[in-house]
């Protein structure tokens, strides 16, 4: 790590099924008068507002409700709970509620106070704080935006649909206390559970992909990302699994606490698209990331290739020897978009038999490859009705090159993608025309291809055409009657893939 830093976080954590039982001792610490913030009706739905209130009530505390915050707080909705807090006095917010709530709270913490108008001081000039401001506890129903441990609060403009957020410098305005219990996320509905996964998701990518130095923060970021796919590929599949939602939960805090960007520039750019999407459509915040981010990312991923082809590797698990960076960066892209488009169209989590890391399989011709990660092999587990609604999802999605017709594939599904430009015209593979100099995957196929079958093309599958490549393909085209060049283009390919139908795994196999 290169750059200096300062970190602090004052912010009290309690996480745990019984962790509401900390707040007799918290209210205690703060004077009469409390504003109870929440949004829609799901508090109450869920028993929660009339546990909150007794406990207000037994602390002998003054309440007064400001009830609607709305999944994009509105400077209106703003201007309305800054008046209930001045008229009750408040000496305590305290926030009930998703991020949303949590971001609300700490705006009025700041304004309640305030001589000047909030959104021009906070919002235009990006000034600090210079009255008193209000401390706010969080109790957490929806994991995502990381909201209830930093001093980050995002407001829309009514008029000018300006969605902006501003990250304030003093710790007073982060929560002093975030109460978090998975159990009160089981009752979210599975299209906000979805977007808030993807909020925390690029949540972390935006602090990863940036700075080229050797930082503890990124080793953090792809322990947190991995430990995020995992959980929310369960939570997918049981939405009432208490360990993965309470994972999700806890991640979702490590992502946004400031702690893994410290020592970096971070770059917030997909939040800032999300933001404007947002602020015109009003769509979830989750959402909005989830429909710029490839875009984003895929047009930065040239001037950080280094990075990417750590996120393949490292996140992804995806097996990148051989593969020059762009190669490998648009497989982990690939995986990440694919995959979620696909368990999207299919709308629950797909069980995976096999995330092939091998670079050649032999019996699936020029249509189809195993490698790199990108192939999937799925739903080994399931029924054949299930299997086949999650083949029409894959078909549906456009995202594979190539999804093996179910008459091949009677008790799973296969979908994978592969890149290059092919060469035979016509066909969904990638195989493209390789000769001497040439480097990548595709050169580590045809290498383990040419082993199989006999010709040597040195000591190890490198992915570097080299001399002694191109002494074994002209072996084997001579042998073949094939124009004896060294140069792999359709008519080698054909024959080549022809010829290894059913070989399958051999010793020189690469997994």
């Amino acid at each position: 790590m290169l750059g200096n830093f300062t970190y602090c976080n004052p912010t009290k954590l309690y996480f745990g099924d019984k962790s509401l039982e900390n707040l007799d001792a918290e209210l205690a610490k703060y004077g009469p008068n409390v504003a109870l913030v929440y949004g829609g009706g799901s508090v109450k739905k869920s028993g929660l507002y009339d546990q909150v209130i007794e406990i207000l009530k037994r602390c002998g505390k003054n309440v007064a409700e400001i009830e609607g915050v709305m999944p994009n707080p509105t400077l209106k909705k703003l201007r309305e709970g800054i008046e209930i807090a001045r008229a009750a006095k408040v000496d305590f917010i305290l926030a009930v509620g998703g991020g949303s709530v949590c971001d609300y709270s700490k705006a009025l913490a700041v304004s309640v106070n305030c001589d000047d108008d909030p959104w021009e001081k906070y919002y235009v000039r990006f000034e600090e704080p210079t009255c008193e401001i209000v401390p706010v506890g969080c109790i957490l129903t929806m994991p995502g935006t990381g909201s209830e441990m930093n001093a980050g609060a995002v407001i829309t403009h009514d008029v000018t649909r300006q969605k902006i957020g501003h990250v304030f410098a003093d710790e007073a305005v982060m929560p002093r206390f975030a109460i978090l219990n998975p159990l009160y996320t089981l009752t979210l509905p599975k299209r906000q559970m979805v977007a808030g996964i993807y909020d925390i998701f690029n949540h972390i990518c935006e602090q990863y992909f940036s700075g080229e130095d050797d930082s503890t923060s990124d080793y953090l970021s792809e322990g947190l990302m991995r430990s995020l796919i995992h959980s929310s590929r369960i939570a997918n599949a049981d939405p009432n699994n208490y360990e993965a939602r309470s994972n999700i939960m806890w991640t979702a805090t490590w992502a946004l606490n400031t702690l893994i960007s410290r020592g970096k520039t971070t770059d917030w750019m997909v939040h800032m698209l999300g933001h404007a999407v947002g602020g015109l459509t009003d769509a979830t915040h989750g959402m909005t990331l989830a429909a710029v981010s490839h875009a984003y990312y895929s047009h930065i991923m040239p001037y950080g290739l280094p990075k990417f082809r750590r996120f393949a590797a490292n996140v992804w698990d995806i097996n990148v020897e051989g593969m020059t960076d762009e190669e490998a960066g648009k497989a982990g892209l690939a995986a990440m978009e694919a995959w979620n488009l696909t368990r999207r169209k299919y709308g629950r989590g797909i069980p995976v038999g096999y995330a092939f890391r091998r670079i050649w399989e032999g019996g699936h011709g020029t249509r189809s490859q195993h490698y790199a990660g990108v192939a999937f092999d799925v739903g080994q587990s399931l029924s054949q009705t299930q299997r086949t609604a999650i083949y029409n999802a894959a078909r549906s999605t456009g995202a594979w090159g190539y999804v093996e017709p179910l008459s091949q594939t009677p008790t799973w599904v296969h979908f994978d993608r592969r890149y290059g430009t092919p060469a035979c015209r016509g066909t969904t593979a990638g195989y493209p025309t390789l000769r001497r100099g040439s480097r990548g995957c595709y050169v580590m196929i045809l290498q383990d291809a040419l082993s199989t079958l006999g010709y040597q093309t040195g000591n190890r599958i490198d992915g570097i055409f080299g001399s002694r490549t191109e002494e074994a393909l002209k072996g084997y085209q001579r042998r073949t009657s094939l124009r004896v060049d060294g140069v792999c283009g359709c008519n080698s390919w054909k024959k080549i893939s022809t010829a290894v139908l059913g070989v399958g795994r051999t010793k020189t196999t690469i997994d």
